[in-house]
């Protein structure tokens, strides 16, 4: 299997490099070969089986030739110093337990789920929760001096409460009840072990009167940190119930407002459809009246035509009977010896001239 190693120190002379695994919290010292020179904030990548075998002490004192030198990725959140005499800082959260108990509760160590416990003492933080940090390299021989390997560079910030927060702070409460299991036994369990040795001289005594006032007065300050602790979580649901609140009031009046805008607009849609129905029935019956004016207008122009013919022919015989008429007139007796009847042939005659001429003009007019 793969190891990510973090590099926290490298000695070009010696080949020593210190490096730390984030995982099992565990500081490591390799012996590099010449040539190898990683620097503070880059990984080491060997294989577990290789360290497993040549580890003393949780330290590597061997020479391992299957070593990788890689750059730290974004998600490592490693910050390299702008100048030489600065360190390089890693970004973390760290976590403040409410527990009295508990070994972050005076907030002069911190809890990171990377690198362990880390020196806070620098940093004033009157609350417990999770915030945000830098941290640096303290002291490599912490084992030796009693110090802590990490320490707070920046003063911190505080994170919102979320999902991952939650998490975090219950890999804290994990830690410290395992941290505290480790450090101490509980009295019943130290007595029941004296008792199967048969030393009972190592009984420990009854706690003093001083000693349970002491334990009331941390019970009743983690009952007072618990009671603020729950009236603050009651306020942030507060406001949150408010917001909700205000956010579905916002939002019924937010969907009547859409809804009535939708409903005029089917309204509008309905009117359109049925001003168009309209102007289609319209449009067929004005297509009907033309194509009906259109019939009446070629009955008209046939009958037109018709009348045409007609004036023409009555026109052309009138003509005919008057030329007649005139030929006659012609060979008729002198006037002095015109009788009557000579003389109704004559009106007669003046008649038919005069209907033919107004037929001739009234033809004439028709065909133009």
């Amino acid at each position: 299997m793969k190891l990510r190693l973090l590099v926290l120190k490298h000695e070009n002379n010696t080949g020593k490099t210190f490096c730390w695994n984030r995982d099992a919290h565990k500081l490591f010292c390799f012996i590099l070969n010449h040539g190898m020179h990683p620097r503070e904030g880059q990984f080491l990548i060997c294989e577990e089986s290789e360290i497993e075998s040549k580890v003393f002490d949780n330290k590597i004192f061997s020479y391992i030739t299957d070593l990788k030198i890689q750059d730290p990725q974004p998600s490592d959140f490693v910050t390299f110093p702008k100048n030489v005499h600065e360190k390089v800082t890693f970004k973390s959260w760290i976590g403040f337990s409410s527990v009295p108990h508990h070994l972050t509760f005076n907030r002069k160590v911190a809890y990171a789920d990377w690198y362990g416990l880390v020196d806070s003492s620098g940093i004033e933080i009157k609350f417990a929760g999770v915030f945000g940090v830098m941290i640096a390299v303290n002291d490599l021989d912490y084992e030796l001096t009693g110090q802590h390997l990490f320490k707070v560079v920046q003063r911190p910030w505080k994170l919102k409460s979320t999902a991952d927060t939650s998490e975090f702070w219950q890999k804290l409460l994990q830690f410290e009840e395992k941290s505290n299991k480790q450090v101490k036994k509980p009295q019943c369990e130290i007595s029941m072990e004296n008792r199967q040795a048969g030393n009972n001289e190592m009984t420990s005594p009854e706690p003093t009167y001083k000693e349970l006032s002491n334990t009331v007065k941390l019970l009743q300050q983690e009952n007072i940190n618990l009671k603020n602790s729950v009236q603050t979580r009651k306020d942030q649901f507060s406001q949150l119930y408010a917001q909700k609140e205000r956010y579905e009031s916002t939002n019924e009046i937010e969907i009547n407002r859409l809804k009535k805008c939708v409903e005029e607009e089917i309204e509008l849609n309905r009117q359109l459809i049925a001003e168009n129905t309209r102007l289609a029935t319209e449009q067929v019956s004005v297509k009907r009246n033309m194509e009906a004016a259109r019939s009446e207008l070629q009955r008209s122009e046939e009958k037109l035509n018709n009348a045409k013919r007609e004036f023409s022919m009555l026109y052309e015989k009138v003509s005919q009977y008057a030329k007649d008429v005139s030929d006659k007139e012609a060979i008729l007796p002198d006037a002095g010896q015109n009788n009557a009847e000579d003389i109704e042939i004559q009106k007669f005659i003046n008649f038919v001239v005069h209907q033919a001429e107004e037929l001739g003009e009234l033809a004439s007019n028709g065909l133009s």
